[in-house]
């Protein structure tokens, strides 16, 4: 038996939606749920699903919670899918990890252990959040299987979320990559760090300085067409890559579903060349999308926007 902290088995009936034959499957016929409190035994280069219901990390941001119904939404968005040709790898469902009583340590924690079982098997964990406090829990599962030296982390972002952690300790969904740093300062391991999509208005002087000091590669919202060729000598140095989407990089007419809605963000359309390029490296091993709220959400278009994304990652990666 697996005990992880808050933890929540997949839900079968969210995966459903139309039958046509089998020749024009869809992504509800070929998901597999497993519940790891009995065990995780995946196939070689399995594609994992992982859902983090917190939105703990946006309280403490003073940002406005609802990204803790993020992992159903975009369940219930991918469900109906049809299965693209590229996609040959199996796809399992490993449920949620929730946070409880506004632990949301221990709810990283969960999450990290998770995800080590999943990378320990050679499987390709994609998580969906919650706020962007997924990302720092699915680092902890990264580190654990030793795949932060020589990590790039890659984040399409109109945030640095750089803020400096709070009082005992206590992350927020604004310091994720603060904590990575010092871990990997903690290491004596590089702390390489590209963050595309950021807006001027989103971030204070203080974090464009810290930004600057830290070497980050930054790519602003107004070059993101650009990313693609910008990114490639940060592939090129980096071992392995992580990569995280903040749905809140996306002008708030395409994603409105979100904890900090961005009138000046990128469109889906721009982001696609970046997630192209991250998703074919051969490098990339893990994966998440962040901040989907679906109660600020209209006609289920943020969530269907990370659906899609999440779709063109999966059907990109090599097949082994």
């Amino acid at each position: 038996m697996v005990n992880l902290y808050g933890y929540q088995p997949p839900e079968k009936f969210l995966w459903q939606g139309r039958h046509d034959g089998p020749e024009a499957l869809r992504l509800h016929e070929v998901v597999h749920c497993t519940d790891v409190q009995f065990g995780l035994a995946l196939p070689k280069h399995a594609i994992v699903l992982i859902g983090f219901a917190s939105d703990e990390g946006v309280k403490r941001n003073l940002g406005r919670p609802g990204a803790a119904d993020g992992p159903l939404a975009w369940r219930k968005a991918l469900a109906n899918l049809p299965v693209p040709e590229g996609l040959t790898r199996p796809i399992f469902d490993a449920g949620d990890i929730t946070c409880l009583e506004n632990d949301l340590e221990q709810a990283q924690a969960a999450l990290g252990l998770l995800v080590a079982l999943v990378l320990e098997q050679g499987g390709f964990p994609f998580v969906c959040g919650g706020g962007h406090e997924v990302a720092w829990g699915q680092f902890l599962g990264i580190a654990e299987k030793g795949f932060d030296r020589g990590l790039g982390i890659v984040n399409l972002d109109a945030h640095y979320d750089l803020r400096p952690v709070l009082e005992g300790n206590k992350g927020t969904s604004g310091t994720t990559f603060s904590q990575m740093l010092d871990h990997q300062n903690a290491k004596g391991f590089p702390f390489y760090y590209a963050c595309a999509g950021i807006q001027p208005q989103g971030n204070t002087i203080a974090l464009h300085q810290k930004a600057r000091t830290l070497d980050v590669l930054v790519i602003p919202a107004e070059e993101i067409d650009h990313a693609p060729h910008l990114l490639e000598p940060f592939i090129d140095l980096a071992q392995h890559l992580y990569f995280t989407i903040c749905l809140d990089v996306f002008n708030s007419a395409f994603a409105p579903g979100v904890s900090a809605p961005q009138v000046l963000g990128i469109t889906p359309t721009q982001a696609l060349p970046l997630i192209r390029k991250m998703a074919g490296t051969g490098k990339l091993f893990a994966c998440n999308i962040a901040e989907l709220s679906p109660s600020y959400d209209r006609d289920q278009m943020t969530a269907r926007l990370a659906a899609a994304l999440t779709l063109e990652i999966l059907r990109l990666l090599p097949s082994n």
